[in-house]
């Protein structure tokens, strides 16, 4: 059992970089569940930079075997919402570094959804697509895009930046609050979402401002398209492949850290999506 008392003494010992005492540590760490961030608030520590990296990283295997036990997938996720969002928190508990103070997923997306729906009234799609994304509080990810944190929906609600699939999925699950429909487009190489405006369905690239795209003047304007494009645009991507998508994201930018243990989990989860 993790003795919290020992915290303060545990972390005074981050300054030793010895070998011995390095290994040590990070078997007590492993004991406290890959999450200290209370701990840490309560205690008002002022890490260095260089102790943060050091203590995110002991904590970190603990994060891991926390996802490889909770990650259940249900047969019926594809019409099971709270299973959707249930897998995506475990994600994001998992990419968080275990120091940072910061609200769940669901708190935080239950928080934004109520503040729209104070600031605008009579919300709709597409007032909520240009608040969300052409006015900037949402934009794409510019440098370090393959960042392991622009696949964390938490990240990207804290600080506005994602790259297309968190940006997207960000939308769905903020609409989904909003009893707005948004769905989503398994777009080759740039993930997409899918809402319809007077009748007519569109494309939303939540990356690049929200722009609209009409997806009747895509398909006749681009005759070259792939079938797997031509599929993606016209058929809704359920749950279980927005989610076997984000692991892949998460593969490859482990795969880019050398994070070989990591990346090899992201693809027994993979595995888990197919059914």
């Amino acid at each position: 059992m993790a003795n919290r008392a020992q915290l303060p003494y545990l972390i005074q010992l981050l300054d030793d970089d010895s070998e011995a005492t390095r290994a040590a540590l990070t078997k007590q760490f492993s004991h406290f569940g890959g999450d200290i961030s209370d701990d840490i608030a309560s205690l008002q520590v002022d890490l260095s930079p260089e102790d943060r990296y050091h203590l995110s990283g002991m904590l970190h295997p603990a994060r891991r075997t926390t996802l490889i036990h909770e990650w259940i997938v249900p047969e019926s996720l594809n019409h099971d919402w709270q299973s959707f969002e249930h897998l995506l928190r475990l994600l994001c508990d998992f990419m968080h570094d275990g120091i940072t103070l910061r609200p769940s997923l669901n708190d935080a997306l239950d928080v934004l959804a109520q503040d729209i729906e104070e600031r605008i009234p009579d919300i709709s799609i597409n007032k909520l697509r240009k608040y969300l994304f052409a006015d900037h509080l949402f934009t794409g990810a510019r440098t370090n895009y393959y960042s392991i944190q622009h696949s964390d929906i938490c990240y990207t609600l804290d600080t506005g930046k994602g790259n297309p699939l968190t940006l997207c999925v960000l939308f769905q699950l903020v609409a989904h609050r909003l009893k707005l429909d948004v769905t989503a487009s398994n777009y080759p190489g740039h993930f997409l979402s899918r809402i319809t405006l007077g009748g007519v369905p569109h494309l939303v690239d939540c990356y690049n401002g929200g722009r609209l795209i009409e997806i009747s003047e895509l398909l006749d304007g681009h005759k070259e398209l792939s079938p797997e494009a031509k599929f993606s645009i016209q058929a809704p991507a359920p749950p279980r492949v927005i989610i076997h998508r984000i692991l892949r994201n998460m593969e490859h930018s482990f795969s880019l850290n050398k994070q070989t243990e990591d990346a090899l989990l992201m693809q027994k989860l993979q595995a888990t999506m197919v059914n």
